[in-house]
């Protein structure tokens, strides 16, 4: 998977694992269970499908394509 450098000013600061994702996203539920078997910390951002929220200015800055999840 390619690392694409965020465009989104915020997300530069961010330390440690942090993941952008819908509840009922079967990808996103993955990586959630990836995370738990692993017993890493993560911070949650929760994405709202039915808003749009993927198509907003703020999370094109972070992932370009507009997909979940995105970490």
């Amino acid at each position: 998977m390619p690392v694409i450098t965020p465009r989104n000013k915020p997300v530069t600061k961010f330390e440690g694992l942090h993941l952008y994702h819908a509840p009922f996203s079967n990808c996103a539920m993955r990586v959630r269970i990836a995370l738990a078997e692993k017993q890493l910390e993560w911070t949650s951002h929760l994405i709202d499908l039915s808003k749009g929220e993927q198509r907003s200015k703020e999370y094109l800055g972070i992932n370009p394509n507009g997909v979940v999840p995105t970490w």
